[in-house]
């Protein structure tokens, strides 16, 4: 089994207008960017990361590329590393980033570099995205059952 929410965070809330926010399980440690990232609108890139999972899955080193050039927003300069954005915010909020070098992926906050970077199986990171949508679900028919 993957990545839980239940791993990375120790509580959740929302409000009435159905947002819902985890709270970091763990403060010290990078998983505060994961956290940050479900609590934002990480359902609208789910279709994006699907996309993107297929793409990597033909080995083709090329039509990745061609992806992350013609579809995404492009490789960009962070620091000593290169990577390519492929979801997530470019500004307010985490980013996920694709490796290309290493095949991996990890988030990283745009304004807070210096704050680390949390390294994550594509996955588990569809698997939490899919988990949070769920749950968002689940609070919606909750507050339904209040009426």
């Amino acid at each position: 089994m993957g990545l839980s929410i239940f791993d990375i965070a120790k509580g959740i809330s929302w409000t009435d207008g159905g947002r819902t926010f985890l709270l970091p399980k763990n403060e010290a440690d990078t998983s505060w960017l994961i956290v940050e990232y479900l609590s934002d609108d990480s359902q609208n890139d789910l279709e994006i990361l699907k996309t993107f999972e297929g793409i990597i899955a033909s080995k083709d080193k090329q039509k990745i590329e061609n992806h992350i050039i013609n579809e995404l927003i492009g490789f960009m300069d962070y620091g000593e590393d290169i990577l390519a954005h492929v979801a997530g915010a470019t500004d307010q909020s985490p980013s996920i980033l694709y490796d290309y070098e290493n095949n991996s992926f990890l988030l990283m906050h745009p304004n807070l570099i210096s704050k680390g970077k949390y390294h994550i199986n594509l996955s588990d990171l569809l698997g939490l995205i899919e988990n949070k949508i769920h749950l968002n679900k689940t609070l919606s028919f909750l507050k339904l059952g209040e009426n």
